[in-house]
């Protein structure tokens, strides 16, 4: 399991999307600095997305910043990425360390 030391490393993997080579519904699950450890599972809800981007991969620290500090707060967030083919929408949560 990759580990993430930081805050820019979240946002890195966040901002990451997704590809055709994951399969099923789990995308990927991420040690965290703090103990806990982020997941990402496609999402097939109703609810609109937190944060659309057109974008395959979004690279833009500030962009995704303010989503990626929700996230570490213990909200869930929906981000969509890409368009047609390339369309990835990701629910990322954390869970917290026993």
């Amino acid at each position: 399991m990759l580990k993430i030391w930081g805050l820019h490393g979240l946002i890195c993997v966040v901002g990451a999307g997704c590809s055709r080579m994951h399969k099923g519904s789990a995308v990927g699950k991420y040690e965290l600095w703090n103990g806990g450890m982020a997941v990402a599972s496609r999402y097939t809800g109703e609810k609109t997305p937190d944060v659309i981007f057109p974008e395959k991969v979004v690279f833009d620290d500030d962009a995704l910043r303010s989503f990626v500090e929700r996230l570490l707060r213990g909200e869930s967030i929906v981000v969509q990425m890409g368009t047609g083919d390339s369309l990835c929408i990701l629910e990322w949560n954390i869970i917290k360390s026993a």
